[in-house]
């Protein structure tokens, strides 16, 4: 009473009134409701299933986005050191002011370039990730001048130079830098590896979220069933028939089935860290979709079909 006290007088009328309505409410009237409620119930469980999979297809597929990403820092980073490898095996085999920062540099700076190029489209990380991936372009844009300057040391002093030096260097921590540039590129991976992570649990891809919403409509068809058996019981003095109880398992058989192909999903891309071999999202295909909203269309005319000849005696008689 505490609670009903609490609220306001106009409110405790109306709750009152319409409980007095339920409780002197004719069976027959109680059973339309009830109907109503499995009809409405089943849809929504459609309803349910259909938004799960589509969000859980597009996190997916972000979500691929990002491993594909990561891929590219990774390859970048390679290719980085790569460059500082070519560039000292030039400078101590061949004549730089000859031949230049030589060939092999040249592409390794290439394949730089479009690794960072790919990774910035497929940058999950928001802001952050823009920020730092334009500080990593930054760094490479002074790191192809000190390339560039190498070849002036050479020729002046018939050497690679300092700044020949910082290029192939793998960690002396200098601005512009192979080693400043390779940390650059390990921070912007960590940055899309967290990324990476909230997308794998994201809310459809969470065991402990998705289970619930799609057992939600589940449990509320439970117990509109058991509220439909305890009146037939009490004023009809008849048991709920097999379409009822049929319903209720065709429907929770085809929610429990879809929960478990999603919850395979998010398995594998929380698993399969190959962006190459792309996952087959069976919650969402065309097929499961279809065959469970047929399933489930079958379930509501079970639905229907069990309340209908309780309905039927009294069609003519006023509720």
């Amino acid at each position: 009473m505490t609670g009903l006290a609490a609220l306001p007088y106009p409110v405790v009328r109306v709750l009152a009134g319409r409980y007095h309505q339920l409780r002197t409410a004719h069976p027959v009237r109680v059973l339309r409701w009830l109907r109503n409620g499995m009809l409405v119930t089943v849809a929504a469980a459609a309803l349910l299933y259909v938004w799960v999979a589509i969000q859980a297809g597009h996190d997916i597929s972000a979500a691929r986005r990002t491993e594909q990403g990561i891929g590219y820092i990774g390859k970048a980073a390679v290719a980085v050191q790569a460059a500082g490898t070519a560039l000292s095996h030039t400078s101590a085999t061949e004549d730089v002011t000859l031949t230049g920062i030589g060939k092999a540099y040249v592409t390794q700076v290439t394949q730089v370039e479009q690794y960072l190029t790919l990774a910035a489209a497929d940058n999950a990380a928001g802001t952050a990730g823009t920020s730092q991936l334009q500080f990593v372009q930054g760094q490479f844009g002074v790191y192809l001048g000190l390339s560039q300057t190498a070849i002036g040391d050479y020729s002046a002093g018939g050497y690679l130079g300092p700044a020949g030096e910082r290029v192939a260097s793998g960690g002396d921590g200098q601005p512009g830098g192979q080693g400043e540039l390779l940390s650059a590129l390990g921070y912007l991976k960590t940055i899309e590896h967290d990324a990476l992570n909230a997308q794998r649990h994201a809310w459809p891809l969470d065991p402990g979220t998705f289970w619930w919403v799609l057992l939600a409509p589940v449990i509320a068809l439970l117990l509109l069933a058991g509220a439909t058996a305890h009146v037939l019981a009490r004023h009809f003095r008849r048991q709920a028939g097999p379409w009822l109880w049929g319903s209720l398992l065709v429907t929770a058989a085809t929610m429990i089935a879809v929960g478990f192909l999603n919850w395979n999903d998010q398995r594998q891309i929380a698993t399969d860290q190959r962006a190459a071999h792309p996952v087959t999202q069976w919650a969402g295909h065309p097929v499961t979709l279809t065959g469970a909203l047929l399933v489930l269309s079958a379930a509501a005319v079970l639905a229907y079909l069990a309340y209908r000849p309780r309905l039927a005696e009294y069609q003519f008689k006023p509720a």
